[in-house]
């Protein structure tokens, strides 16, 4: 959380954030991202410190967080805590998503639904209260407005990503793969962005009486049933601008989809979402148990960004890859542990005590290059946390993501 020795002097716009990785000086991209926070990653922060019981940390970043909800309700993916980029006329580089922006929201709102069980009029009567459910409600506004409203377009009634792109690939007369950067509106739908929203949006309806937000729930819910797959036992990617499906499996379509079809009551779902988690993700590298991004997907989408990075294996796939993803093995740890499965979520836990450093739990068990660090992080550190208060039964961990 800045101030800190990395960040003494923040900018003060970004005071309180909280800084996303821990980077050694020496690594080459310190310059660029050692000041960095990724909402998303101050959401999960607010929600951990929340969950401890740590009220007033919490609130320091819901604040900071607060300050940041642009007019329309948006927010920036990622903030410099030392300068003050993204801003009016510095935007180059930034991107919103739907994902993280509900993510935020759902900071807002969990904070207050912990608060309501000691105070039941948290929201309406507490100052702090009142200005996150005003923050949350901005929030709201933005997402709802990125729902597709057109009935014959295949996406319609889920959210679209946001805008701003950075793509990796070979251009043409390139040695070497570069980050592309586009402005542009993002036009596809994600799995992921709709779940996380539909947490969001319903946490939020339960707290301001408001129809719009439970006609876009059951939207979302109606939706969100065209990307399941009986045959694959989860939920595909998204959906395209051009209406085409989107047929990758990612690991959140299992372990998230797990955790959202629980929250509908639908556990025998849920359950085949956990299984086939552990048949198509599961991984061992470095002594590490848990889980990867992708299954039979290539590490690289880009062909000659594959073929750059693996010469010998061109049509590298993430199951031949000796890697665990932190962030994503903690959260499926989640899923199993509400499935019943605690034991085999606890000894994920035990086994990334490995990748422990000075407190912190790093992002990744290896690096891979413009997608995962293995860098200490505060997205993997607060999935630990999440995590292990749902193993021990924390009345505070049961709020989270729960019907």
């Amino acid at each position: 959380m800045v101030p800190n020795d990395i960040v003494p002097v923040p900018d003060p716009g970004r005071r309180r954030l909280l800084v996303s990785y821990r980077v050694p000086r020496e690594d080459p991209a310190y310059r660029f991202i050692y000041g960095r926070s990724f909402v998303y990653d101050d959401a999960l922060g607010a929600i951990a410190l929340t969950m401890l019981g740590d009220y007033r940390q919490a609130e320091f970043v819901l604040n900071a967080m607060t300050r940041l909800v642009r007019p329309d309700g948006s927010l920036w993916f990622a903030y410099n805590t030392q300068n003050g980029w993204p801003e009016v006329g510095d935007t180059s580089g930034a991107i919103i998503r739907a994902g993280s922006v509900a993510w935020v929201g759902y900071a807002f709102t969990y904070y207050l639904t912990v608060r309501a069980k000691e105070k039941p009029d948290f929201s309406t009567s507490d100052p702090l209260g009142k200005e996150y459910c005003k923050a949350a409600s901005a929030i709201a506004s933005f997402l709802l407005a990125n729902q597709v409203k057109d009935p014959s377009d295949k996406r319609y009634g889920l959210l679209t990503g946001g805008s701003g792109s950075s793509t990796v690939t070979m251009e043409a007369g390139s040695a070497r793969p570069a980050e592309v950067y586009s402005s542009q509106p993002v036009r596809w739908v994600s799995m992921e962005h709709n779940i996380d929203a539909w947490f969001f949006l319903r946490a939020l309806g339960r707290l301001t009486p408001d129809a719009n937000l439970s006609a876009a729930v059951d939207l979302i819910t109606a939706r969100l049933a065209d990307l399941w797959s009986d045959k694959d036992g989860q939920f595909f990617q998204g959906i395209l601008e051009n209406g085409k499906l989107d047929v990758s499996l990612p690991l959140d379509g299992a372990s998230w989809g797990a955790l959202y079809l629980l929250a509908q009551g639908r556990r025998e779902q849920a359950s085949v979402c956990v299984e086939e988690m552990r048949t198509r993700f599961s991984s061992e590298a470095d002594g590490l148990h848990g889980y990867l991004p992708y299954g039979s997907e290539p590490v690289y989408t880009d062909e000659r960004v594959n073929k750059y990075f693996f010469p010998d294996e061109p049509g590298k796939l993430w199951r031949d890859t000796p890697f665990v993803w932190a962030e994503g093995s903690l959260g499926a740890a989640v899923a199993l542990a509400r499935t019943g499965n605690s034991a085999e979520a606890a000894s994920i836990v035990d086994s990334f005590r490995g990748l422990a450093v000075a407190g912190g739990i790093r992002y990744a068990s290896a690096p891979v290059q413009y997608q995962f660090t293995d860098y200490p992080s505060v997205a993997s550190t607060a999935w630990y946390i999440i995590c292990v208060e749902a193993l021990k039964g924390r009345a505070s961990a049961d709020l989270f993501w729960r019907p």
